[in-house]
């Protein structure tokens, strides 16, 4: 599945790029020191939906990544919080 990593998971300015996981998922093996998964790249466009387009198009990019990366600490707050309350 394509998914997208990052260099460094929470800065603005991090390098990032799009690449298929492992045939076992994760981070690809050649990359593994060198980037965290972020998000998988169906995810991130079921996500924007109809305004990936317009955004891309008025150039857009800082506010897209802010809200991803808003949109994926939410999810994964999420996700911990669920974990807390099944213990």
């Amino acid at each position: 599945m394509p998914s997208i990593y990052l260099a460094d998971p929470w800065a603005p300015t991090s390098d990032a790029v799009a690449e298929w996981s492992g045939q076992k998922g994760g981070i690809p093996w050649h990359r593994k020191p060198l980037l965290y998964y972020l998000i998988s790249v169906r995810e991130a466009l079921e996500f924007f939906g109809a305004e990936y387009d317009s955004r891309v198009t008025e150039v857009e990019v800082n506010a897209m990544c802010a809200k991803l990366r808003y949109h994926v600490t939410q999810r994964n707050a999420q996700r911990l919080r669920q974990t807390k309350g099944d213990v």
